[in-house]
């Protein structure tokens, strides 16, 4: 894969996909096969369409967040969005539509998100006329849940660092740390 040395990410404006990109797979959680069209779109905003059923992807959809993300409306139910949402962010993409043809969950792939980010890469975009909406944080914001927390910080310019820690029953643990800024695509990342 070949990224473009002048791809810009976090433009001030709307960007979606060139053109359809069909994928399929297994969802991780549910082990069912999946079958997804990712579709172009003009309108803003990230939906996905099951069943006759347009869910935007807001917190206002957020159903379930142990272990996985999930968004759902009126009965219908989309499974593990996070890897997939990450990646439209880190690209920029904030206009598409992905249709469930198969199945209710996104497909895992190999655990990560490389594989729809290198999808979306070799589709490439088209630039929208709307501004895109961003939000500016002002001052510092901590929460903590369940041995878990989080802190967010006003910034210059868009960046996360994140640090996991698993500790297991037999006393072996394992860490992770990943770091990111505006203008950084890295494969460890993804």
């Amino acid at each position: 894969m070949k990224i473009e040395k002048n791809l810009t990410l976090l433009s001030d404006y709307g960007r979606t996909i060139k053109s359809p990109i069909y994928i399929e797979g297994k969802g991780v959680h549910s082990g069912e096969k999946s079958r997804i069209i990712i579709h172009p779109s003009d309108k803003r905003g990230i939906f996905f369409l099951i069943d006759g059923i347009v869910i935007p992807a807001l917190h206002d959809y957020v159903v379930n967040t142990r272990g996985s993300t999930d968004l759902g409306k009126e009965g219908e139910l989309i499974k593990t969005v996070e890897h997939f949402m990450a990646v439209l962010y880190i690209l920029g993409i904030d206009s598409l539509i992905v249709e469930f043809i198969e199945g209710y969950e996104m497909p895992i792939f190999d655990g990560g998100a490389f594989t729809y980010f290198n999808l979306l890469i070799e589709n490439g975009f088209i630039e929208l006329p709307h501004k895109k909406k961003r939000l500016k944080l002002t001052k510092e914001i901590s929460f903590f849940f369940n041995g878990s927390f989080f802190t967010a910080k006003p910034c210059k310019y868009s960046s996360f660092s994140t640090e996991v820690l698993f500790n297991f029953d037999d006393g072996n643990s394992y860490r992770k740390k990943v770091s990111w800024k505006e203008g950084e695509i890295e494969e460890k990342l993804i």
